[in-house]
């Protein structure tokens, strides 16, 4: 789906109808709004159309629309991405040089949770009641959690993984607490997503001492803020999420609890996994061992804390991980403000001189600080062919850093698909 039509979009009837972004508004303006977390993603992604509305409507400009509105808004949805696409090519910083990255090398363990990790991200998308396949592993659905029609809670499948075997391994048995992310039939989870104005999550969600500010290398005048959507999305169900995890830890003889999720999905594990990590209040959690995988995730949280949560984990025995892998070209993981804001600034300026046809894009599209940032370690998963064989991917995750990320060029919302991340976890 394309960015305008993920803003709820929809063309008007004329040719040079300049009020047509308005009905961005359209989808927020009509969602009901009964509780106080819906009526706070409705005002919000009401709110941050306005600062898109004046770039869209200098992307209609020009367009002509004919009857059927179904068709003309993927006819010119799909040649305004095209001609976005045509602007990007034209620049250098499209993709990772390789010589100046670090190769991610995991542990078999370690790979073995991250493939476990997306097949149950991926399976969060199914309604169907049934547990992924894992092969050789046993796995069992033990919870489905249902999406409200607000959008709001997100539908979460909490599933039991251990070995076929009778001993345990570094990383099984393992608790998964798989949250799915956005749904293109359902505009409420882009209200989620849109409502993206950061916010204090409260001493009561996450509370971290000054010390370990300090400790960190964080300037202790900042205030941690997270994505009020997806903060919304997380206390909604949070405490559900906190009494199964007690339960079933305990019940099955569980101590290695996983989130995880695709996309927006991950996002919202992100915020349990931070909560649950930094609280030490509730019951249970000094027995417990955390880790986080999600992939495609967008920025959650200003500033960014890794550091403080690396530091969290190696207190765990065994340690545990929290890693954000990140496809080449997905710009989700870009999609903060001010990503949002310089790509929409790209499509109304005029691109550096052209080249000849031989000649590889020199010029660099400079892109302002980020104000968000992803939880967890970045892994960014770079795709090679054979030359001689069309068939034949071949897939090297490389670390990286917010820095590295935030000079990264990236459109290409294919490389966003869930079944896109398993197919690259599957190749490694």
């Amino acid at each position: 789906m394309t960015l305008l039509s993920k803003l709820g979009v929809r063309l008007g009837r004329g040719k040079g109808d300049t009020s047509v972004a308005h009905q961005a508004l359209v989808t927020s303006k009509n969602v009901s709004t009964s509780g106080s977390a819906s009526a706070d993603n409705s005002f919000g992604a009401s709110r941050a159309s306005t600062d898109v509305l004046p770039y869209l409507d200098s992307c209609f400009e020009g367009l002509t629309f004919q009857k059927n509105e179904d068709i003309e808004l993927r006819v010119n949805s799909s040649r305004i991405e095209r001609l976005l696409y045509s602007k990007v090519s034209q620049y250098a910083n499209t993709e990772l040089n390789p010589e100046l990255s670090t190769e991610w090398r995991p542990t078999k363990e370690h790979l073995d949770l991250v493939k476990v990790a997306v097949k149950c991200s991926v399976n969060a998308y199914e309604d169907d009641g049934i547990s992924p396949d894992l092969g050789d592993i046993s796995c069992h659905l033990e919870v489905p959690i249902s999406p409200t029609v607000d959008g709001v809670t997100k539908a979460i499948k909490i599933i039991s993984v251990k070995p076929s075997g009778s001993e345990s391994g570094f990383q099984l048995p393992v608790l998964v607490v798989a949250v799915r992310g956005t749904m293109s039939k359902r505009p409420v989870d882009w209200l989620v997503n849109f409502n993206h104005k950061a916010r204090d999550p409260g001493k009561e969600f996450v509370e971290i001492p000054w010390d370990d500010w300090y400790a960190q290398g964080i300037n202790a005048s900042h205030t941690l803020r997270v994505h009020s959507g997806f903060l919304n999305s997380t206390e909604a169900v949070l405490q559900q999420i906190k009494d199964h995890t007690e339960r079933l830890t305990q019940a099955l003889n569980i101590r290695h609890v996983l989130l995880t999720g695709h996309s927006a999905g991950g996002a919202v594990a992100s915020l349990f996994f931070l909560h649950m990590l930094v609280s030490r209040g509730w019951p249970g959690h000094a027995n417990l061992n955390l880790s986080l995988v999600t992939f495609g995730c967008p920025p959650v949280c200003n500033p960014s804390i890794n550091p403080y949560i690396q530091s969290l984990l190696k207190k765990q025995s065994p340690p545990g991980i929290a890693l954000a892998i990140v496809n080449e070209s997905d710009p989700v993981p870009r999609a903060d403000r001010s990503f949002i804001m310089s790509m929409l600034d790209m499509y109304t300026k005029t691109g550096p001189a052209p080249l000849k046809s031989d000649q590889p894009p020199t010029a660099i599209w400079e892109f302002p600080k980020p104000t968000a940032y992803i939880v967890g370690d970045l892994v960014l998963l770079k795709r090679s062919y054979d030359l001689n064989d069309d068939q034949s991917v071949h897939v090297q995750g490389y670390q990286i850093d917010a820095d590295q990320l935030g000079e990264l060029l990236f459109y290409d919302r294919q490389m966003h698909s869930k079944l896109v991340y398993a197919e690259n976890i599957d190749a490694l």
